[in-house]
């Protein structure tokens, strides 16, 4: 997977697709959720750009305009802090060219729909997340960017602070989470996975063992990415 820097973008003319990543649940952030971005207008009021919660590349750029896109500083602060990736195009088609892809937009399909008719989201405890704004380097000045979630706020706190871990030294949240994967179809379980950020080899060795075995392509990247967990352990090791 191929990522960008702003530099990058800056250099690559003023027009084109900018591909990003909802990353803010493998950000040191941790928060889950549809991200919220002010992009400026030619007369000098805001417009909010939604970047989903998904695992699916999404074109920034293709409401407003790469040049608008440059100009937001709440977008440039989401990728110094890690809440939005930027990737190249063909990284974008490779990903888009996986399977449950189609599966996964059927599922943001619904889910729009479904916003739209029962309302705005709720915003989850941590909706407003303080984040250092680039262009005021030195200041302390500090860009706000939502992120919007169906999390319920008393159970995200109570995770913050600590949960009890069961027998098998697993949260509450994730044991949660797993159980409504075996409910769901392998396609399905595998968007979900996608979708949820960072998980522990604790976690993934878990899954690994205890789905069942009609979620063959589930299993098959669990087991992949413990390869690749365990690649870079030995890599550090070496350092």
């Amino acid at each position: 997977m191929k990522y960008l820097t702003i530099n990058d973008l800056e250099n690559s003319g003023e027009r084109g697709s900018v591909w990003v990543l909802n990353t803010a649940a493998r950000s040191m952030l941790e928060l889950s959720g549809e991200i919220l971005i002010n992009v400026p207008t030619a007369q000098g009021k805001n417009e909010a750009l939604k970047i989903p919660q998904t695992w699916l590349p999404y074109d920034a750029a293709a409401k407003f305009g790469k040049k608008r896109l440059l100009d937001s500083s709440e977008f440039r602060s989401a990728v110094i802090n890690q809440l939005v990736a930027i990737i190249d195009e063909d990284t974008a088609a490779q990903v888009m060219s996986q399977a449950g892809a189609r599966e996964e937009q059927q599922r943001l399909r619904e889910r729009e729909q479904h916003i739209y008719e029962a309302g705005a989201a709720r915003k989850i405890s941590q909706a407003n997340v303080e984040i250092t704004n680039p262009n005021q380097m030195g200041n302390g000045n500090t860009t706000p960017v939502d992120i919007v979630g169906e999390r319920d706020p008393m159970a995200a706190t109570k995770i913050k602070a600590g949960a009890d871990l069961n027998a098998d030294g697993l949260k509450p949240n994730f044991v949660a989470f797993f159980n409504r994967m075996k409910t769901q179809s392998d396609i399905e379980a595998l968007n979900a996975l996608r979708n949820k950020g960072r998980v522990s080899r604790r976690e993934l060795r878990y899954m690994r063992d205890n789905l069942p075995g009609t979620h063959t392509q589930t299993i098959k990247a669990i087991k992949s990415r413990l390869v690749e967990l365990k690649k870079e352990a030995e890599a550090k090791a070496k350092a």
